[in-house]
């Protein structure tokens, strides 16, 4: 269990007092006193959770460092992920999703990267989505390391959620579970075109090119074209 104590300030005031002399100076007399004390102020780490169910290597390193910079704030951080560290710090706890990577490469569907990177890059968005996503969220939905999260109590608190984005809401069930704590979305992927969606703002299809594409921000009419369409199935 967690003990929070709130942090709180005690506030004195000894208000002006004016008095007119009783006797021919009519002199006003004020006298203000302001004392503000800051008396407590103890903070305790959150209790913070991590999903972070890509699976991916570089994904993980980028995701390590938010994990390194909270725990050494004193935070406590339990991340789920295909991907863990053994040797932690006794405030970071991981929950490996161990059937992941060997849905993604080993089994029937075996992606390849490599080659999804050579496709169309119309097939390459349906591709990721079809392939890749799909798959990973079948791996993590096979792990026993989900069904360990699944298992924590019902009133568990936890202060905040980290997510990584990149792939999708393969866990977002988890929220419901834990009755809904802030969620923070993440993503070290360069410039997703679903952002917007979760953060707002906008992408112009006009000057801002889809990442797959090698255009610069002065497209002509014709990849302007090239480059709505790409969005356009990528947001379908």
């Amino acid at each position: 269990m967690r003990l929070t104590v709130p942090p709180f300030s005690t506030f004195s005031t000894v208000s002006a007092v004016t008095r007119p002399a009783r006797f021919g100076d009519m002199r006003t007399v004020s006298i203000a006193v302001l004392f503000t004390v800051q008396i407590v102020s103890v903070a305790f780490g959150a209790n913070i959770l991590c999903l972070f169910g890509v699976a991916s290597p570089s994904h993980h390193i980028w995701n390590r460092a938010i994990v390194d910079a909270l725990a050494a704030k004193g935070h406590n951080l339990t991340i789920v992920s295909p991907d863990i560290e053994k040797n932690t710090v006794e405030n970071v706890h991981y929950i490996e999703l161990e059937e992941t990577y060997p849905e993604l490469y080993s089994g029937p569907h075996n992606v390849d990267l490599m080659e999804m990177a050579n496709e169309n890059v119309f097939k390459s968005v349906i591709s990721f989505y079809r392939d890749f996503v799909i798959t990973e969220c079948q791996g993590i939905l096979k792990s026993k390391g989900l069904t360990v999260i699944k298992n924590y109590p019902d009133d568990f608190k936890f202060d905040l959620v980290l997510y990584d984005m990149t792939c999708g809401g393969c866990m977002h069930g988890l929220l419901h579970k834990f009755k809904y704590p802030p969620l923070v979305s993440v993503t070290p992927f360069n410039n997703p075109p679903y952002v917007t969606e979760v953060i707002g703002g906008h992408k112009f299809y006009a000057y801002t090119p889809f990442f797959s594409l090698g255009y610069g921000s002065d497209m002509s009419f014709f990849e302007r074209v090239h480059n709505t369409l790409l969005y356009t199935v990528d947001s379908m």
